[in-house]
């Protein structure tokens, strides 16, 4: 078998879809596995709140990240999310 010189790799909208990070309807697909809902929060409800805490925490702020020392891994962010917000997930082991 002979090894290939080169390998070309083919990256932008033909293999892979580069669309923006859309939070609102990611938020959609979870709440579909909501068992309870107690405040009846919409996804964009629930992805404002998140927002708002990932501001505080300084996790999307590239000049601010590194002050705060601190790591908030994705599944203990989005345990205490949906649970501060009084919704139970069917699924809730996925996070």
């Amino acid at each position: 078998m002979q090894r290939p010189k080169m390998i070309l790799f083919d990256y932008g909208q033909t293999l892979v879809n580069e669309a923006a990070f859309d939070g609102v309807r990611g938020t959609e697909a979870v709440l579909r596995y909501a068992v309870k809902n107690k405040y009846h929060m919409t996804a964009a409800q629930v992805q404002a709140e998140a927002e708002a805490i990932n501001k505080e925490l300084g996790r999307t702020d590239p000049y601010k990240r590194h002050l705060f020392q601190i790591e908030v891994p994705n599944h203990m962010f989005t345990a205490y999310l949906y649970q501060s917000l009084g919704i139970e997930l069917s699924e809730l082991r996925h996070f």
